[in-house]
């Protein structure tokens, strides 16, 4: 087994032991479009230091964060809402990483009362 597979292999077997189901809908101006089919995916959450000035000199620094959603042999398009439970759901902002077979996306979680308007997967 040469690097490429073993790389694969330990992707594929990460992503499946951490991911979740989701639910993907579409952009749409009057509320959820249809669903699209089921796919997993991981979600990492990182602080991102956001206002800290260089140095640490105390003016205005507070952490924000930023998820990330990960995807394997999927590809998310911007603007799509993924629902991962009642009142979970995320919105992709931007594709940051194309890595095959895995892609990652900057998302904005949405807020519960937004995220209540789609149907989450069934468990």
């Amino acid at each position: 087994m040469n690097l490429d597979e073993t790389r694969r292999r330990a992707q594929n077997d990460v992503h499946r032991l951490l991911s979740v189901p989701a639910i993907p809908y579409p952009p749409g101006e009057d509320g959820p479009a249809n669903p699209g089919e089921a796919v997993k995916l991981r979600i990492h959450t990182e602080p991102v230091e956001a206002g800290a000035l260089v140095g640490g000199s105390g003016y205005a620094e507070y952490s924000a964060l930023s998820p990330k959603l990960i995807f394997v042999d999927y590809v998310p398009q911007k603007n799509w809402i993924f629902c991962i439970g009642p009142g979970e759901a995320y919105r992709v902002e931007e594709i940051v990483a194309r890595r095959p077979p895995s892609v990652a996306v900057i998302a904005v979680r949405l807020m519960a009362t937004d995220a209540a308007r789609y149907a989450p997967p069934e468990t």
